[in-house]
């Protein structure tokens, strides 16, 4: 999870680091993932657990130690 302004800028980033930007395939994209994504849509794919994806170093902690707590390594 990360904050949609956030994820616009990062999306942003990299579509200016294309040879031809395609910033309507971009847009188009985010939409889609809004809706995707819904909290509904979440919920009934039994997805409970978010992971912040704000410091890159922590996510990969959470998700390590998550993934350690279920294999039991």
């Amino acid at each position: 999870h990360v904050e949609d302004g956030l994820r616009l800028r990062r999306a942003l980033e990299r579509e200016e680091q294309q040879k031809v930007p395609k910033y309507k395939e971009m847009c188009r994209r985010f939409l889609a993932d809004e809706e995707d994504f819904k909290e509904e849509n979440l919920t009934r794919c039994g997805i409970r657990r978010r992971y912040r994806n704000d410091d890159l170093d922590v996510c990969i902690e959470e998700i390590c130690r998550d993934i350690r707590a279920v294999t039991g390594t």
